[in-house]
């Protein structure tokens, strides 16, 4: 019997924790480690929506956030194992 694994939500969950805590402090704050997994999860209809919505609402926080999240993106693109690739 397949049981499906709390992981994505549990992630998605942390980086709405950093994006509430984030919204209520003008300190500089460390990215949040989250963010590849955000990206990672968009690929999943199960979390895809409420995986946009916080991506949303990452990059609203600025250009900052925006950079990061495609160095993030780029860093995956770039080190995906042939074997997962897809060619048309």
């Amino acid at each position: 019997m397949y049981v499906s694994s709390p992981f994505f939500a549990e992630e998605l969950t942390a980086f709405e924790v950093w994006l509430e805590f984030c919204s209520n402090t003008n300190e500089p704050l460390r990215p949040p480690e989250q963010l590849p997994v955000v990206l990672q999860v968009l690929l999943s209809q199960a979390h895809r929506v409420r995986a946009l919505v916080l991506l949303r609402r990452f990059l609203e926080q600025g250009d900052w956030a925006v950079n990061l999240a495609l160095s993030v993106g780029e860093r995956a693109a770039i080190y995906t194992p042939p074997y997962t690739r897809h060619y048309y």
